[in-house]
């Protein structure tokens, strides 16, 4: 399970590790490895999509296994879909640090979720409490993750102001964390990076 979660890793983590496990960190991003097949360029990039994942989340035809007892959980360089992270998220509400970096799951259907924008529409009911599904996060990491942005800033020519704050709204679900939220995007076409922080995009806005 060095590059990427296998069937059997899975398996062994979502039935031995179901209720006891409160950390994880599945970290398969390894710069230094040069093995002859491995080209550089696949550690910038997610390792493929994988029905593992729905072993070690519980979910499918698995539903009898699963970790549930998260506090931590870190993602490097996973295929992790989003409505896998979803699930995998939600099936652990203890969770209270999350980070992901190169991570395939970190796309809007995630995030919207996460910051209450989105419902699930299997539980419709899970924000009826005025709670975002993330609300208990108290730490938010996103590293490398291209798809946060439904459209991204290569979209805008001049980047006008107004549109700095455009597909970030989530962040203002995770009333838990415990500093402010700062963003860096890059604007690759003018070679520059754009640094947007705004309070009212605070996690105690």
């Amino acid at each position: 399970m060095a590059y990427d979660i296998d069937i059997e890793s899975a398996m062994a983590l979502g039935t031995r590790c179901r209720y006891g496990l409160r950390h994880l960190a599945l970290r398969f991003e390894h710069q230094h490895i040069r093995d002859g097949h491995i080209k550089p360029s696949t550690w910038r990039y997610p390792a493929p999509c994988s029905v593992a994942w729905n072993l070690l989340t519980g979910i499918g035809q698995y539903k009898n296994i699963g970790i549930s007892g998260l506090q931590t959980l870190i993602l490097e360089r996973s295929g992790i879909t989003p409505w896998q992270l979803t699930m995998l998220v939600k099936k652990n509400p203890n969770l209270t640090v999350l980070k992901l970096k190169t991570c395939h799951g970190a796309q809007p259907d995630f995030l919207n979720w996460l910051g209450g924008l989105e419902e699930d529409p299997d539980d419709p009911a899970e924000t009826v409490n005025g709670y975002a599904p993330g609300y208990r996060l108290e730490v938010f990491w996103l590293e490398n993750c291209h798809e946060i942005l439904t459209h991204p800033v290569d979209d805008y020519e001049d980047f006008p102001k107004e549109a700095c704050d455009s597909g970030l709204e989530w962040v203002r679900g995770l009333r838990n964390l415990k500093v402010s939220v700062n963003f860096i995007l890059i604007n690759t076409s003018c070679n520059r990076k754009l640094i947007a922080h705004s309070p009212s995009l605070s996690a105690n806005a």
